[in-house]
């Protein structure tokens, strides 16, 4: 089988550097310091309800939220503005792999452009719904 299917194959490997770059946790570790990680295990029928109470808790922060499949993210994107308790400053950004690239392209140009800040009083925060395709190695600076 592996003769079959690698025809003139060729290695490739990479090399990093153990430098730390600023603003990460160590040496060799590219994921800002700042990065945080939340996930909560519940009912599914409680799950929008719970995403809803995140989204306002972090209304002005970044965050990623993962969906499994192409056609939730359009649901859940076209859902959520039209839900109370939604915070309506919030910019909502839909990014999976049916969109055209130049579509994907602009729209985490747009999410990453995205001014957000801690203080309650000022700018509204961005949400990025997706699949998995976001998370094979976005660059969000």
């Amino acid at each position: 089988l592996a003769r079959a299917g690698l025809r003139n194959a060729v290695r490739i490997t990479v090399n990093q550097s153990t430098g730390g770059a600023e603003g990460t946790t160590g040496a060799g570790d590219k994921t800002p310091s700042s990065l945080s990680l939340h996930y909560l295990l519940c009912q599914p029928d409680c799950k929008l309800a719970h995403l809803i109470h995140f989204l306002q808790q972090h209304r002005h922060q970044k965050i990623i939220v993962y969906f499994l499949t192409c056609a939730y993210v359009d649901f859940i994107t076209a859902l959520l503005p039209q839900l109370p308790g939604f915070p309506k400053a919030q910019k909502l950004f839909s990014l999976h792999g049916k969109m055209k690239q130049s579509v994907r392209e602009s729209t985490l140009t747009d999410f990453t452009s995205a001014a957000t800040s801690d203080t309650p009083e000022s700018v509204a925060g961005a949400c990025l719904l997706c699949t998995d395709l976001a998370a094979r190695g976005l660059d969000i600076p």
